[in-house]
């Protein structure tokens, strides 16, 4: 009798043990410098591609919801980015142009007739760029927060020491090309005596609050081939492309990497960015 006792006892022990275990595996992940959050919830992808001496790497780290505030303005939308370009000569400049387009899933809900869902250019000046970025921000692990529906989300940025000789253009854009629009480019150079560059940056894109409240809501719309509907935007995708290029007689493209982050292919990557209203807590 006594032996069950201790068996039990023991028995007892080790669920305790455990479970203390679990608990504190469970609060050491959802610990980020001190700050709590729930879920990490983003877009990422990552590419490295060689070619002869050179190498490339591209990365990407996206906010994973398109969040609209309710009040007037804008709201930042995060894009964490990370270059390296190695060429093989460091007698060459070189520069890297990243640049930036975006998606959007419409849905009608059409009164008479078959509803429609397609994926099109994201609507001008919903999701906008206006050269709004920090580089080499070495934030030392700092996160860039959102809440929606009581949730909190984070995205991380990355640690990179600066690039020193470098140069930087930036362009704002709202052409159109199949189901993209062209938002602008980030275009890093540097001059010849190195072939290198190492260097990450902040973009921070602009999400306009009423037309993200309009969108999420529904407008109501006529076509003739149509009729009425209510047409509302769901999700979004981001393409990134990073151009590798060096210097000589021009600029020449040595390697490409395009990313299309919200569709579920790569490493990290969200099969979904949806348009929700929420609250944003940036990096100061």
């Amino acid at each position: 009798m006594k032996n069950k006792r201790h068996k039990r006892h023991k028995r007892q022990s080790q669920i305790v043990l455990f479970s203390l275990i679990i608990i504190i595996t469970i609060i050491g992940f959802s610990m980020k410098n001190g700050r709590c959050v729930a879920v990490l919830d983003e877009a990422e992808d990552y590419k490295h591609t060689t070619k002869g001496y050179s190498y490339y790497k591209s990365w990407a780290d996206i906010q994973g919801d398109v969040l609209y505030e309710d009040e007037v303005g804008f709201t930042r939308y995060a894009v964490f980015i990370k270059a390296e370009h190695s060429f093989w000569s460091a007698a060459y400049s070189t520069r890297i142009y990243v640049e930036m387009h975006v998606s959007a899933h419409y849905y009608w809900d059409v009164d008479s007739g078959p509803n429609q869902d397609f994926w099109d250019p994201a609507p001008d000046g919903l999701v906008d760029w206006t050269s709004d970025y920090e580089f080499d921000h070495d934030y030392d692990d700092e996160i860039w927060q959102w809440e929606q529906d009581n949730d909190e989300f984070y995205c991380n940025g990355d640690e990179t020491s600066s690039t020193s000789g470098t140069s930087r253009a930036t362009y704002q854009n709202s052409a159109t090309s199949g189901d993209w629009r062209n938002i602008g480019y980030l275009c890093v150079s540097k001059s010849g005596g190195s072939g290198y560059q190492l260097w990450d940056a902040l973009i921070k894109l602009h999400i306009d609050n009423e037309d993200g409240d309009d969108y999420y809501n529904g407008i109501r719309e006529y076509k003739d081939e149509v009729g009425w509907y209510t047409e509302t935007i769901t999700e979004f995708r981001f393409k990134l492309r990073f151009k590798f290029q060096y210097e000589w007689f021009g600029y020449h493209t040595d390697s490409t990497h395009e990313m299309i982050l919200g569709d579920g292919v790569g490493v990290g990557d969200l099969s979904s960015i949806p348009l929700l209203m929420g609250t944003m807590y940036e990096i100061e």
